[in-house]
């Protein structure tokens, strides 16, 4: 039992980190999201778009586009949960800590760069791990909630607000 999901269905692919693989790195997920996990079209997109902003800033920051370097894409579900995992040999960067500026201070052209595509991450998905073993691996783990673990995770969320 691996973050806390067992009897799992998997697939994965190991893609060069480079920027012209964003597309088929999109193409392997969204598949399995649709295909494999039944999800709807949300919550595909979610992953779609979590998945690309972070490989992206993998591949431009933490690799700075040099070659050599591979990224590993570990799709699962079960009943309950599906998941994306990104598995790097990079320095690391946990995404989870990452704060933007308060928007509502300034207009969105006025705030400095960056940031934003974490935070989208983090508010995309239902749960975002990161695994850091330092110079050995990195594993940004995504998870959304199906069903009724989805409805029980939104109420909780909409309470935290309170």
């Amino acid at each position: 039992m691996k973050n806390g999901l067992s009897s799992m269905m998997e697939q994965s692919g190991t893609f060069e980190a480079i920027l012209d693989n964003l597309e088929a790195i999109g193409r392997f997920v969204t598949r399995f999201m649709r295909e494999e996990a039944k999800l709807p079209d949300d919550l595909v997109n979610n992953f779609e778009v979590s998945v690309d902003e972070h490989v992206a800033n993998l591949i431009e920051h933490a690799f700075q586009q040099q070659p050599n370097h591979a990224i590993t894409i570990v799709c699962r579900h079960d009943e309950e949960k599906a998941q994306v995992s990104i598995i790097d040999d990079s320095a690391g960067f946990d995404p989870r800590g990452y704060k933007i500026p308060h928007v509502s201070e300034k207009a969105i052209y006025e705030l400095p760069p960056g940031g934003f595509g974490n935070y989208f991450i983090c508010t995309l998905m239902d749960q975002v791990e990161y695994l850091h073993r330092p110079g050995i691996r990195n594993e940004l783990i995504l998870t959304v909630n199906k069903g009724k673990e989805r409805i029980d995770a939104a109420i909780k969320e909409d309470a935290s607000w309170m």
